[in-house]
């Protein structure tokens, strides 16, 4: 079973490489906020954060105010553990859109997750000196 699941994951993953492969035959002027959405939810996919990051950052350069691009950024962020960033992407969203309840649902995970991270943070500062 280990390997039928093995076997199914690596298909998945040549699928998206596949996909990527194809995305990048577009002609550049032909790259649309579209296209870049696309590929980077398959580098996403793939868990090639900074890859997908760098394609929504591509939307953000002449849409500064893409939603679904700051979104994104924020969820490869979140992805990687880097709440500081993720929040800073989630605010933008909400800026720009503020009734956006997906953004705000995002904001306050991020926020959530930070906070927990702190806490822990400062614990293990705590017991590491009350170890010495």
């Amino acid at each position: 079973m280990a390997k039928n699941n093995f076997n199914w994951a690596k298909t998945e993953q040549n699928k998206l490489l596949e996909i990527i492969k194809e995305l990048d035959k577009t002609p550049e002027k032909d790259r649309t906020s579209f296209y870049y959405l696309g590929k980077g939810l398959n580098y996403l996919k793939l868990q090639e954060y900074d890859k997908s990051i760098e394609s929504w950052n591509k939307i953000l350069v002449t849409e500064p105010k893409n939603a679904a691009a700051l979104i994104n950024i924020g969820v490869a962020y979140m992805s990687k553990l880097q709440y500081d960033d993720a929040v800073k992407y989630f605010q933008k969203a909400v800026e720009v859109n503020p009734n956006d309840q997906l953004s705000k649902n995002n904001l306050a995970w991020a926020l959530g997750e930070k906070t927990k991270a702190d806490d822990l943070a400062q614990k293990n500062k705590v017991d590491a000196l009350q170890k010495k």
